[in-house]
């Protein structure tokens, strides 16, 4: 199971949660490996992926979990209108660029660019709490997911104090 870290920002930390970073851009390396077009076979015109349909679609098992971590709304990202439909996995390849890159650079962008907002993880909290909270996290409603996750009595408590 994948357990995000919150930041005190709100920013969902889903590069540093990776148990295996390396394995996720030996995945998307492959994935880019099998969708990389060369010149059809059989003297056909056109264009054609490198790896066969099925050995791409095995490998989209793994790289569709990489993308939902490190970019969660890669799914709302407008796709490109493709024509050829031997080239069926195009459209996936931004996404596979932009998700090693994330992997990569992560490091380097909080060095260069800092980031010292505290961090907890998922794991760490009350099953309670998480399980309140997962499904709002898990579909982008990350201040929902905060509040759904505080206690009942806190919560209780913050709607009777009124504002001044």
């Amino acid at each position: 199971m994948h357990w995000p870290t919150i930041r005190s920002s709100g920013i969902v930390d889903l590069v540093m949660n990776l148990p295996d970073p390396d394995w996720a851009v030996q995945q998307l390396d492959r994935f880019l490996d099998l969708i990389t077009t060369v010149s059809s076979h059989n003297g056909r015109p056109g264009r054609r992926h490198s790896g066969d349909s099925d050995e791409i679609t095995e490998q989209f098992v793994a790289v569709e979990q990489i993308f939902d971590r490190v970019i969660p709304h890669w799914r709302d990202q407008p796709l490109e209108r493709v024509m050829n439909p031997d080239l069926p996995w195009v459209n996936h390849r931004k996404p596979a660029v932009q998700a090693k890159t994330v992997i990569l650079k992560d490091s380097e962008i909080r060095e260069k660019l800092g980031d010292n907002a505290p961090q907890i993880s998922a794991a760490s909290l009350h099953p309670w709490a998480w399980e309140g909270a997962r499904s709002l996290w898990q579909s982008g409603h990350y201040r929902e997911a905060v509040t759904a996750g505080r206690p009942k009595d806190q919560r209780r408590n913050a709607e009777q104090v009124e504002p001044p």
